[in-house]
């Protein structure tokens, strides 16, 4: 009398008959690399059995549409070109399968395990993977238009060139995900985290990212017009090219720190609403290269290095995107921390508690080969793009009504101008400190704040008050007749000097020499600079 194979899962029992002396039946027999045939195959299909072990099997080619393989060990499987259309592969193991070509169409997946699987060209168009693990899979041109993978962990997997229009990613694990290339027209990332992800030139059309993690994500060259991205988190990512239109939403998106050089993000009206911040990456990086304390590492050849603290810096997101593509991790050699950036009081950068000292020891002993340094001869060119997104973001401010926020742009702009020219040559250093600086900023904040050039005329007219009182260098005639100055008179002497009016009244002393007609001659030729810079500042605020 044969047996009853006795696997069972559950309440749930194999009603097959085990295989003489082996106490299992041919499915449920642990015994890896089974290739059944198609007879086999079909028999399958007709039953519904659970739990099925096909570990590093071969069924390379088989029809297995509509087959039940519920809870099934496909563990390192050949399933090349496989039919498995429709097919009910809940709580499948398929980690390190070969899936390629395989027609996965509406197939159940749910919460599948299919780690390091490989799914080249395969065809996944609505199949659903709500729930399963796909870390580190391979979808190469697979095609997974209109698929479901709400709450799926697919943490460094890659979609390369795959067609994923509609795909649902709701809640999905994405973090350093690859979609290079990919068409993820109309798909839905909704509260999806896609820290450090990489969506290079992906077809984000329509594309839906509310209230996503961005933080430090690859946008380059992407096509976000008609895309929602509502109070998505887009902390350190890079928009370099990215494309919008007027349908594309960023309200209260998060943009600080983020790479918006050579980015179209003014082409929607929204990003009024996003959240810029005071100072943007390039202009950072840029000043960092001032202070003796800081070293600012390549990422890129880290990374090269040492894959283990590139990886470390990205879990911590303390990698930063400048200029076209290129990543930094700014180091403060004094306090031995890694920077990481926040908006703080007077554009004061704190730096990050690590406790991970060994992270910190092996970026000291990076730092001794200035080969993993990033260039310093790069910070012109981290300036330019710093001026380029100010430039942009002023005149999309001025075009939209936003006029304080443009005064603070325009204000940013001059300060990146003034230290672009610091390194352009010694005529240009000289341009910097005697008009940029002296001129510009200090007396007129950039023509942005009218307080300074008031503040400064107040200050010289007390100024040569108290140097025409100290050289005694005025003279009072009243009624023909000489009468001492007092304090008020030198005062008023000042003011009518500065503003070049002069009283016949109130002379200089030239019993005591020369010296009260230079103090007056040079009070009145700042008269004139400073009521110029009053107007230049208060005709530029009104003109805007």
């Amino acid at each position: 009398m044969m047996s009853r194979c006795k696997y069972a899962y559950g309440t749930w029992r194999c009603p097959l008959n085990a295989l003489p002396g082996k106490g299992y039946c041919y499915w449920h027999i642990p015994e890896d690399g089974k290739k059944p045939d198609d007879k086999k195959l079909e028999k399958l299909k007709e039953r519904k059995i659970i739990g099925v072990y096909f570990k590093k099997a071969d069924l390379t080619g088989g029809d297995l549409q509509g087959v039940d393989l519920t809870y099934a060990n496909l563990e390192a499987a050949n399933l090349e070109g496989a039919n498995l259309r429709r097919a009910r592969l809940e709580q499948v193991n398929l980690r390190g399968a070969n899936l390629t070509a395989t027609d996965l169409r509406g197939a159940y997946m749910w919460r599948a395990n299919l780690e390091n699987a490989k799914l080249v060209w395969a065809d996944l168009q609505k199949a659903d993977l709500t729930m399963a693990n796909l870390q580190r899979a391979f979808f190469w041109q697979a095609k997974l238009r209109g698929a479901n993978l709400e709450e799926a962990d697919l943490q460094e997997a890659k979609f390369t060139s795959a067609d994923l229009q509609k795909a649902r990613f709701m809640k999905a694990k994405l973090r350093r995900v690859s979609f290079e290339n990919a068409n993820l027209e109309n798909a839905k990332f909704v509260e999806g985290d896609l820290r450090e992800a990489d969506l290079t030139g992906a077809d984000l059309q329509g594309a839906q990212f509310e209230k996503a993690d961005l933080r430090e994500a690859n946008l380059t060259g992407v096509n976000l017009q008609g895309a929602d991205l509502t109070a998505a988190n887009l902390q350190g990512a890079n928009l370099l090219l990215a494309r919008t239109d007027s349908k594309t939403v960023l309200d209260e998106a998060d943009l600080r720190f983020a790479n918006l050089y050579l980015s179209y993000l003014d082409e929607t009206k929204t990003l009024r609403n996003a959240k810029i911040g005071e100072k943007e990456i390039n202009e950072i990086v840029g000043d960092c290269f001032s202070s003796s304390k800081f070293f600012i590492f390549d990422f890129n050849k880290v990374a090269r290095k040492n894959k283990d603290v590139a990886l470390k810096l990205l879990e911590k997101g303390l990698v930063y995107y400048v200029n076209e593509e290129d990543r930094v991790v700014i180091f403060d050699n004094k306090s031995n921390r890694i920077v990481r950036l926040a908006e703080g009081r007077k554009n004061k950068y704190p730096v990050e508690e690590i406790e991970d000292k060994g992270l910190t020891e092996k970026l000291k002993n990076l730092a001794k080969d200035k080969d993993f340094l990033y260039n310093r001869n790069n910070r012109v060119s981290l300036y330019e793009a710093s001026h380029e997104v100010y430039n942009n973001l002023y005149y999309f401010y001025i075009q939209n009504g936003r006029i304080e926020e443009a005064l603070k742009v325009h204000y940013r702009r001059g300060e990146v101008r003034r230290k672009l020219l610091k390194g352009k040559g010694p005529l240009n250093w000289l341009r910097s400190w005697l008009f940029e600086f002296l001129i510009l900023k200090l007396l007129t904040g950039y023509g942005v704040e009218i307080r300074r050039p008031l503040i400064a005329s107040a200050i010289t007219v007390l100024a040569f008050s108290f140097l025409f009182w100290v050289t005694t260098g005025i003279v009072k005639i009243v009624n023909g007749k000489t009468m001492p100055p007092d304090v008020f008179d030198y005062l008023y002497y000042s003011v009518i000097t500065f503003t070049s009016l002069g009283y016949a009244n109130i002379q200089p002393n030239l019993a005591v020499g020369h010296m009260p007609q230079l103090l007056a001659a040079i009070e009145s030729c700042l008269g004139a600079l400073m009521i110029a810079l009053i107007i230049f500042v208060v005709t530029y605020r009104v003109s805007r």
